[in-house]
C-alpha cells in the first residue's frame, strides 16, 4: 500500500543531508508533498529540485522563525530528525556549544511536536516520528553533549 493512499503531507526536519534526506526522497517518491526544513540553503534547494519537495530554509532552534515557517502546512507526518554535534573532550568543550546542541537536538524537536499534533488530533490520523542516534545508547568518545 502506498503511503499517499493515507496521508498526503509531512514536514521533516534535518533534510540537507543523511537520513533526513533519504526520508523526504523517500516520502516524495511515494507522493506525499513533503515540507523539508533545513538550514542549508544550498543543499535544501538541490533537494527541492529531485524531489519536488517544498524547502523552508530555517534555524529549528528560533522558536518563532520555526513556528512562521510552519504556520499553516497541516501534516498528517512529523519527522522530527534534526540533529548535529561537534566531537571534543568535554573538559574543552565549549560551553555555548553545549546549549546550541540542546536547543536543536532537543528543544526544537520538542517545540515543533508541540506546534504541529492539534492537527493530527482534530483528523484522529497521523504518525510522529523521532530519529535517535545509537549514541544515546553507547557514546563515543568526544561525544558527550551529543548523547546527553
Amino acid at each position: 500500500m502506498k503511503l499517499r493512499n493515507t496521508y498526503k503531507t509531512a514536514i521533516v526536519t534535518g533534510t540537507s543531508s543523511g537520513i533526513g534526506q533519504a526520508v523526504c526522497r523517500s516520502l516524495a517518491a511515494d507522493g506525499i508533498v513533503v515540507h523539508a526544513l533545513a538550514r542549508r540553503a544550498d543543499r535544501l534547494d538541490t533537494l527541492a529540485q529531485e524531489t519536488g519537495a517544498i524547502a523552508h530554509v530555517v534555524d529549528v532552534s528560533d522558536t518563532q522563525a520555526l513556528s512562521k515557517t510552519v504556520e499553516g502546512i497541516e501534516p498528517d507526518i512529523l519527522i522530527n530528525n534534526v540533529g548535529f554535534s561537534q566531537n571534543a573532550r568535554f573538559d574543552n568543550f565549549p560551553p555555548e556549544k553545549i546549549g546550541d546542541i540542546s536547543d536543536v537536538n532537543v528543544r526544537s524537536t520538542m517545540q515543533l511536536t508541540r506546534m504541529v499534533p492539534p492537527g493530527i488530533r482534530e483528523r484522529n490520523r497521523g504518525h510522529i516520528v523521532f530519529t535517535g542516534s545509537c549514541a544515546g545508547i553507547t557514546p563515543m568518545a568526544g561525544s558527550a553533549p551529543y548523547a546527553e
